[in-house]
């Protein structure tokens, strides 16, 4: 049958998790050099990899295929961005 577009789609939403999480737990406190690079490496791969992983997905609801993968990549995406709010809030509300 072959690789479908919603198998690469969860494999990439997978790798932009991955990546966005190296990038945060490999920082420094005050990253210089090889670091920044690095983060930056990570950072930017997470955000492409995110982009193609919803593009793929787009394309597997457009060509109706089955199963629940096609759904992975956007849910993936999702409770990332819902961390990223969670913690903004905490951090306000701790500012107050």
């Amino acid at each position: 049958m072959g690789c479908t577009y919603s198998l690469w789609s969860a494999g990439l939403g997978a790798s932009a998790v991955l990546l966005i999480v190296l990038s945060y737990g490999t920082a420094p406190a005050d990253p210089q050099g090889f670091h920044k690079m690095m983060i930056q490496i990570f950072f930017f791969g997470a955000l492409a990899s995110a982009v193609a992983s919803l593009a793929l997905s787009f394309l597997a609801w457009k060509n109706k295929e089955r199963g629940f993968l096609k759904w992975t990549a956007p849910l993936i995406l999702l409770g990332i961005l819902l961390v990223f709010l969670t913690l903004f809030v905490l951090m306000v509300i701790s500012l107050l």
